[in-house]
């Protein structure tokens, strides 16, 4: 009937819907960097304080270690020397 058509089209169209969730929530960490930069950067913009430079400034003065994670994901695994 044209309800089961109508059911089985929308049944094909959410595979396709399902595995671009999967795409978004698995970026890799070089999408993920990428995408917070541009974001920043447009807060930065808009709003007159430096909030990348005081990111920037955070992060050289403190060394978290969630910032060596994230290097050593986009580079690979940092050698201890």
């Amino acid at each position: 009937t044209l309800g089961e058509t109508t059911l089985s089209a929308g049944a094909r169209k959410r595979p396709g819907l399902i595995s671009t969730r999967k795409q978004v929530l698995f970026m890799t960490t070089k999408t993920k960097t990428l995408i917070a930069l541009i974001l920043l950067s447009m807060v930065d913009t808009v709003i007159p304080l430096p909030v990348i430079g005081a990111i920037l400034i955070y992060v050289l003065l403190q060394r978290p270690p969630w910032v060596r994670n994230v290097i050593g994901e986009l580079y690979g695994e940092i050698g201890s020397s």
